[in-house]
């Protein structure tokens, strides 16, 4: 059509769907490269089978920006998973960032208590059920507490937590019986530092892969390991991330977990 024959309009019209066709095309091609990308990641592996259900909606027909963040926090996985994790320290590491100077407010924070097995014990593997109540007994006379002592008869015993807490108890170990709520929250605290330690060596393995720099015994966990290792936890939506490197801070105050964002800024505090 002879364009000296549309009206100004018209032309502002056709000018937006021609400019909304070029978008499309351009988000379809950077969709494909991400799917691309996704399949030389996993190999051999189908890569569906990486995502759930949900995330491999996400990944065909959510926004750009929500498949790129996806993608990437499955590369931080599989790096996590090939790269060889050392146990040692990190050399050549960098100074700490700035603590957060917000603190979580009380209403906000996880439901966890780590400070009871703050001083645990290792238990060394494996152990005969008498080599551990042997142990046990040591620890004991040595002024262990109980917490600590309950969560060394359970992983150097191998029984489950309320009957390593009776045994304690029938002994004389321990100065009274443990509650159920005390040994739910000394499970929990166990649970926290496991999930911690997993943590750390998440945080190792980026490093290895170059995608933040070292700093001593830091952790990374991704938005829903951070949720399920502080239970019933509520970061304000402003300081909300996809993935979070953290530092345990112990001091005359006590425990304290300072979160920052990938970046290493300062986000907040959450006293544990």
């Amino acid at each position: 059509m002879n364009s000296r024959l549309l009206s100004p309009q018209q032309k502002d019209a056709n000018r937006l769907r021609r400019n909304q066709r070029n978008a499309q095309r351009q988000a379809c091609r950077r969709r494909e490269r991400l799917l691309a990308d996704l399949a030389m990641l996993a190999g051999g592996e189908s890569a569906a089978q990486l995502l759930s259900p949900h995330e491999n909606l996400d990944m065909l027909t959510a926004h750009l920006a929500c498949a790129k963040a996806l993608m990437a926090r499955v590369g931080r996985t599989f790096r996590r998973t090939r790269i060889e994790v050392s146990g040692q320290l990190i050399a050549d590491t960098q100074p700490a960032p700035q603590r957060p100077m917000r603190v979580l407010q009380q209403q906000n924070r996880g439901r966890v208590w780590p400070m009871l097995l703050a001083d645990a014990i290792e238990a060394a593997q494996p152990l005969t059920l008498v080599e551990a109540m042997t142990a046990i007994t040591r620890h004991a006379e040595n002024g262990v507490s109980p917490h600590v002592l309950l969560d060394f008869c359970v992983r150097a015993s191998g029984l489950a937590w309320e009957t390593a807490a009776q045994v304690l108890h029938e002994r004389n170990l321990i100065p009274a019986a443990f509650s159920s709520w005390d040994i739910r929250a000394i499970r929990a605290a166990r649970k926290f530092w496991n999930q911690y330690r997993e943590g750390r060596d998440a945080y190792r393995a980026a490093v290895s892969a170059g995608d933040v720099v070292a700093m001593e015994d830091w952790a990374l966990f991704e938005s829903e390991e951070l949720a399920d290792l502080l239970p019933g936890l509520h970061v304000p939506r402003l300081l909300r991330r996809s993935v979070y490197l953290t530092n345990l801070v112990r001091d005359r105050q006590g425990l304290t977990l300072d979160i920052h964002s990938f970046s290493r800024l300062p986000l907040i505090q959450h006293p544990l």
